[in-house]
């Protein structure tokens, strides 16, 4: 084995090893809690078609994560720094300028969740254009949604959607500290949200992402497949027209609808490379 292939495992092998306290929490808690309330398949995870496809999307895509964010950050230091004529290699608190910097503990975790759920919305959106949507489809492929769907994100829906959002906002400067801070309720909320539950939250449904409302945005594009855009707070789609809750209704088709969309990790990672014509 090479060195480089040496790296790839060890490194992969790594972001197992760490992520495996979250990954059986999760399982324990969310497995309970569909027996409790079974959604419209009933299924067990463990019995979906793709597992095997959805544990390497669920393991691989915070290793891609670590190293976009890494590769980003340098790149926007470098950048800020010729704009403000600093040297790249100074070392100061804020990466980039301070405008978010400062700011006490709370009103800093309610200004990044505001600020990165506006940014994920338009991000999002984008993903549904045809100029990217080769990559967003990797996402949208599972027909047995699940909570192990929510981390099938291809590198560069990773890069765009969820790494540049963050990045931008430390270089506006707010603290890593208050992303690492937020970081689990989003994990744990992302993978809620992709569960086979039927919850809705009741009055709460126009106030934050439930199960119900993001499963419609897995839907074929004639129901909410085109909606649904919010990460958190449905709000955003109420304001830009985006928000589908049929009333009595409740998701029970997924997927693309391509018979010939790769099922495997290897085929869904190359698949917007070979499908760019």
């Amino acid at each position: 084995m090479t060195d480089w292939a040496l790296a790839v495992v060890t490194q992969f092998s790594e972001a197992i090893i760490a992520g495996l306290p979250t990954t059986l929490a999760l399982a324990v808690v969310l497995t309970i809690l569909c027996a409790l309330f079974p959604g419209a398949s009933g299924k067990p995870w463990w019995r979906t078609s793709d597992m095997i496809t959805d544990i390497c999307w669920w393991f691989a895509t915070p290793l891609f994560t670590r190293y976009l964010s890494l590769l980003l950050l340098i790149t926007g230091t470098v950048w800020f720094s010729m704009i403000r004529g600093q040297d790249a290699t100074d070392t100061s608190p804020s990466l980039g300028v301070s405008l978010l910097a400062g700011m006490p503990f709370w009103l800093s975790v309610i200004v990044y969740i505001v600020l990165i759920d506006i940014m994920m919305y338009v991000t999002h959106r984008a993903f549904h254009t045809m100029t990217l949507w080769h990559y967003h489809a990797v996402h949208h492929s599972t027909e047995e949604l699940h909570w192990m769907s929510a981390r099938r994100f291809h590198p560069m829906d990773d890069l765009i959607h969820i790494v540049l959002p963050d990045v931008v906002l430390i270089l506006l400067g707010m603290p890593i500290e208050i992303i690492a801070f937020v970081a689990p309720f989003q994990v744990w909320h992302s993978a809620l949200i992709h569960s086979d539950l039927n919850w809705d939250f009741g009055f709460l449904k126009t106030v934050i992402v439930s199960p119900i409302y993001h499963r419609w945005h897995h839907t074929g594009i004639d129901q909410g497949g085109s909606k649904n855009f919010s990460a958190t707070f449905p709000i955003l789609d109420l304001m830009f027209g985006t928000y589908y809750m049929p009333k009595g209704e409740r998701p029970e088709r997924f997927g693309i609808e391509d018979p010939t969309f790769p099922k495997d990790f290897a085929g869904q990672l190359l698949h917007p490379f070979r499908n760019r014509a």
